[in-house]
């Protein structure tokens, strides 16, 4: 399958994911018929990605032969003005003029970083975790993970890195131990020998507003991030 059909491709079953997910939508369907939240859409093309996919991502990795595509921007060399790593996942990731795919978030994100680290989102080095697409069943394997902390480690030495944000979902894949994560969330911890906090992410508090979860709980969950990431203003950035 050539490389832009694949994106396309990629690109549709997320937005079907996010359709499917939307308290707004009612889906009618037969007793006998799956729900159709418990249908795996994830994909593996049977063979290689084409060269011309490299040939897209210079500098692009190689190492996992089971990627699907890469995801756009987390090969691109370019120098952050602002000395720090933000980590971020996106499932389905093909909009490069957005940290993440789903508008909504990103607006959430913009906000948050702009608003408590007195930057623009852009300033920072924002990588995700797996810098490539994975069927569902592949996201979770420790040997691709362990892959892209090369490359995040390369970073970190390329960019003289001082501080590293994780955020949302990719907190879940950095440490996948649920209850060493909860001792992490708002906390000066270490990830790759630096500095680290860990906190929920911008898609955590769209889905409690999409899912129409009590204003309080939503206010709640939107004052841990921005605590979380003033934390790592005061106590990481300004230290």
């Amino acid at each position: 399958m050539k490389t832009p059909a694949l994106n396309l491709l990629s690109e549709a079953i997320g937005d079907f994911i996010s359709f499917l997910k939307s308290p707004e939508k009612q889906i009618w369907k037969r007793n006998d018929e799956a729900d159709p939240a418990d249908i795996d859409l994830s994909f593996q093309p049977e063979a290689p990605l084409p060269v011309l996919d490299t040939l897209q991502n210079p500098g692009a990795c190689t190492l996992c032969e089971r990627r699907i595509s890469y995801k756009p921007g987390q090969f691109h060399i370019q120098a952050p003005t602002v000395p720090y790593l933000i980590l971020v996942h996106n499932s389905f990731q093909q909009t490069a003029s957005r940290v993440f795919h789903h508008a909504e978030s990103d607006e959430v994100f913009q906000k948050i970083i702009e608003g408590v680290l007195g930057y623009s989102a852009d300033n920072f080095l924002i990588r995700d975790p797996l810098r490539c697409h994975f069927g569902k069943e592949e996201v979770g394997n420790p040997e691709w993970f362990a892959n892209c902390v090369s490359h995040i480690i390369d970073d970190l030495e390329r960019w003289k890195i001082k501080g590293i944000l994780v955020m949302g979902e990719a907190a879940t894949l950095v440490e996948k131990n649920k209850d060493e994560l909860k001792k992490r969330i708002g906390k000066v911890t270490e990830f790759c020998s630096l500095p680290a906090v860990f906190t929920p992410g911008p898609t955590r508090l769209v889905f409690l507003r999409q899912n129409k979860y009590p204003s309080d709980k939503i206010n709640e969950e939107r004052r841990k991030i921005f605590a979380a990431v003033k934390i790592f203003k005061d106590q990481v950035m300004n230290c």
